[in-house]
């Protein structure tokens, strides 16, 4: 399925960008598609205001969306806190209550 974007036709099957010319440190920093580097992911500046999220990248259609098991990592995280502070509180039992 080919796509008109900015009078430029796009496949997203064989999507091919050119050769990016942003590192990837720069394009986290400036916010770009993690796919070609040079279209946007939000429609602002996320350091001026609430972010508003693209559906999709202007430039390659790439969609945004989360990945599958997004929270997991946050999940163990603090899974692991709640064991190591619930191991100081029990050998300490004065300093928790107190």
């Amino acid at each position: 399925m080919a796509r008109k974007v900015e009078s430029v036709m796009v496949n997203q099957q064989n999507f091919r960008p050119r050769k990016a010319t942003v590192s990837i440190f720069a394009g986290v920093f400036h916010q770009l598609c993690p796919r070609c580097r040079m279209g946007s992911i939000f429609r602002s500046s996320i350091f001026r205001g609430y972010p508003s999220m693209r559906e999709r990248c202007p430039v390659c259609q790439l969609k945004f969306e989360r990945e599958q098991g997004y929270f997991l990592g946050a999940m163990y995280i603090s899974y692991g806190l709640a064991l190591l502070i619930r191991m100081c509180c029990k050998n300490s039992r004065a300093d928790c209550y107190a």
